[in-house]
């Protein structure tokens, strides 16, 4: 199964335990599934920078997914292979409205050189959260700027709004409404519960359509395609992955559409299911 197979997993909540961390039993085996020459890589909603620290011990052979299919990138040195930046008449679009509710947001970007992260001010304790936690892990992509709309020019890949449910909802459903060739998720952080974040990406942005850009990137496109995931933004890649497995933390919709449902992500269940797959001993700590 290994030559003809892609294996690519969510990471939070699924490959990553409860404490956002990959353990080092899943970083020896992923090293020990590439060396017998396994296809593996991540899709993700976070950011290459993110991403990074995490797999420092990782040498993947594949470009990783980052923000939900809005890059794909080479994970050692961040550089983008594909980008899916939000057209400007969405971004204005976007922002009118975001405005007009007087809804604070962040800004994720390239700029023909590097990627950014912009903010003017945080107004809750879910943006607090977000912005103390790219702080203390030194993000260099973290920017101040006295006006977000200016940054319009770059190539603009998520506006982040972070807030209450019960805030966002109406903001949900007026973005679906109004706006049209974008992709909205909208979940709750499993790190700051209470917290909801509602993302806004290019309609092309998502990570069925990177899976299938990666395939194409790589003449695998004859491939089978398992994935691995915990929550609704991983839906789009289990409906066209060969096999969707569901952790067993994952949300309801998702295991309702999933082919399998495997253990938790505290117990390195993608780690187990992958090795079973393919006959590989696991190696333990």
């Amino acid at each position: 199964m290994r030559q003809n197979t892609l294996y690519v997993s969510d990471l939070d909540m699924t490959l990553l335990n409860s404490d956002a961390r990959l353990s080092s039993f899943a970083k020896t085996n992923i090293n020990n599934f590439l060396k017998k020459g396994i296809n593996f890589t991540v899709a993700s909603a976070r950011s290459v920078k993110s991403i990074q620290p995490m797999f420092e011990e990782v040498t993947l052979n594949l470009p990783i997914i980052e923000f939900n299919g809005a890059f794909i990138s080479d994970l050692k040195t961040g550089n983008h292979r594909i980008i899916n930046a939000i057209e400007l008449p969405e971004l204005e679009e976007i922002n009118n409205i975001l405005v007009k509710n007087n809804q604070n947001y962040f800004l994720s970007s390239f700029n023909g050189d590097n990627d950014k992260l912009y903010y003017s001010k945080t107004n809750n304790p879910g943006e607090n959260w977000y912005l103390g936690d790219r702080a203390q892990k030194k993000d260099p992509r973290l920017t101040k700027t006295d006006d977000l709309s200016k940054h319009f020019q770059e190539k603009i890949i998520c506006f982040t709004i972070i807030g209450e449910e019960k805030e966002l909802e109406p903001l949900v459903r007026e973005l679906e409404e109004s706006v049209a060739h974008i992709e909205i998720h909208f979940q709750e952080n499993p790190y700051s519960p209470g917290w909801y974040w509602l993302t806004v990406h290019s309609h092309f942005a998502t990570k069925d359509q990177a899976i299938f850009k990666l395939l194409q990137l790589y003449n695998m496109t004859d491939a089978n395609v398992v994935v691995f995931g915990d929550n609704t933004n991983d839906i789009k890649m289990l409906k066209y992955a060969s096999k969707g497995v569901a952790v067993e933390n994952a949300c309801p919709e998702l295991k309702k559409i999933a082919d399998i449902t495997i253990g938790s992500n505290d117990d390195n269940s993608v780690i187990e299911f992958i090795a079973k797959e393919n006959n590989v001993e696991l190696i333990k700590d």
